[in-house]
């Protein structure tokens, strides 16, 4: 009798272990549920050039990045902030981070921009745009494109969050092979904003030790196969989530793809003068929270 408590205790330890991930003596459960590209086909990673060539593939991914139409894609700003577009490779089509198949596609960075309002590591204005050099044709099953969202998020709203992330932050970049996903819960606008004290930001939540993390940062919040949010910074220890949303950026997100295919590149203080001004975007959010 001992000895069958005995072994129980020991199987549910080793599988309670298989579940968490340690770190820094925390456990964190690891995340969600795994995706392949086919499910998710518009998602992107972006890697360090350096690291790709010169070590191994895979090496190099450090944020995520949604295709919302042919050679345009969206991501954080936190991304790109102080980093030279020469330096970073998209690349779209492939389910394993550290493997190869004859959809995936790398590219070149052709442009990018980032709102003229973010502040580094800052919760507001979290948003960036890349241009690839490249065609991002549609293929079954593996490329496609992610509509944008341009109605009101409703509260309680079931939402997915995919990716290759890690638990913390990291220099080891220690990233999944496969992608996971998890489904977060969104919660009301007033709540939201009373936590951030910021205009223009989703919040979730999901079970404690679960949900988004550090490596999940410019990944897509997909609500009814839109996307709601960009993914942004994650609070320490918590399980609130924010992500910078996609309508309140929508007239800025139309000015920057217009500047880049029919503008100049040196446009980017018109783009910021269009629809960069913090009171609308407070307004809106606002607006939004009373009613």
């Amino acid at each position: 009798m001992v000895a069958s408590v005995i072994l129980i205790i020991h199987i549910t330890l080793l599988c309670l272990f298989s579940l968490m991930n340690i770190t820094d003596g925390q456990p964190r459960i690891m995340q969600g549920f795994q995706v392949s590209i086919a499910e998710l086909p518009y998602m992107a990673s972006l890697r360090f050039k350096g690291l790709e060539y010169n070590t191994r593939i895979g090496a190099g991914m450090f944020c995520h990045a949604t295709i919302i139409r042919n050679r345009v894609l969206l991501t954080s700003a936190y991304c790109i902030f102080d980093r030279n577009q020469d330096d970073i490779l998209v690349v779209v089509g492939n389910t394993y981070l550290r493997g190869m198949s004859h959809t995936m596609k790398v590219l070149e960075i052709s442009d990018w921009r980032m709102h003229g309002l973010y502040e580094y590591e800052g919760l507001p204005y979290d948003i960036a745009m890349i241009f690839t050099e490249a065609d991002i044709e549609p293929v079954e099953g593996s490329v496609g494109y992610l509509p944008l969202n341009t109605d009101v998020i409703k509260p309680n709203s079931h939402c997915l969050l995919a990716g290759w992330g890690q638990s913390k932050p990291s220099t080891e970049q220690t990233w999944s092979n496969i992608p996971h996903a998890i489904w977060l819960r969104t919660v009301r606008k007033q709540d939201c904003y009373m936590y951030t004290r910021e205009p223009g930001i989703i919040c979730t939540k999901a079970d404690k030790n679960m949900g988004a993390d550090f490596g999940d940062i410019g990944g897509a919040l997909v609500c009814g196969y839109k996307l709601y949010g960009i993914s942004g910074q994650v609070v320490s220890g918590s399980s609130l989530a924010t992500f910078t949303e996609i309508r309140v950026f929508s007239k800025w997100i139309r000015a920057a793809m217009y500047l880049h295919f029919n503008g100049t590149r040196n446009g980017i203080m018109a783009l910021r003068s269009i629809c960069s001004q913090r009171p609308a975007i407070l307004a809106i959010s606002l607006y939004v929270a009373t009613n």
